[in-house]
């Protein structure tokens, strides 16, 4: 009687363990399309403006294509100003859902002809 009360218990239990392998595999979803940029405006910083570091620039891109929820991190004014104002000007291709998008921007500067 003993071995009939077993082979129950080892068939739910080897059952159990089994069905945890059968797990149906589910769908990864396509990767997001990349940002297609249409048209901005040039990037203009004052001359005297200095910059040292990396600047965070983080935004959203909505469903328009338009530019929202435009974020610099701490930094000078004027880049900071700058920067918010060219980001404000981009065009994007139309998207299915707004996109939360950021970079890090650095002050390159150079004499001419160096």
């Amino acid at each position: 009687m003993k071995l009939s009360t077993r082979v129950p218990v080892g068939i739910f239990l080897a059952s159990a363990a089994l069905s945890g392998c059968q797990v149906t595999p589910s769908r990864i979803p396509d990767p997001p399309a990349p940002l297609e940029v249409l048209s901005a405006a040039p990037l203009r910083i004052e001359s005297g403006c200095e910059v040292e570091g990396a600047l965070l620039v983080e935004y959203t891109v909505l469903r328009s294509g338009e530019t929202g929820n435009i974020e610099v991190s701490q930094g000078p004014e004027c880049a900071r100003e700058a920067l918010t104002a060219w980001v404000a000007s981009h065009r994007y291709a139309p998207q299915p859902a707004d996109v939360s998008t950021r970079f890090e921007w650095i002050l390159v500067s150079g004499k001419r002809g160096s």
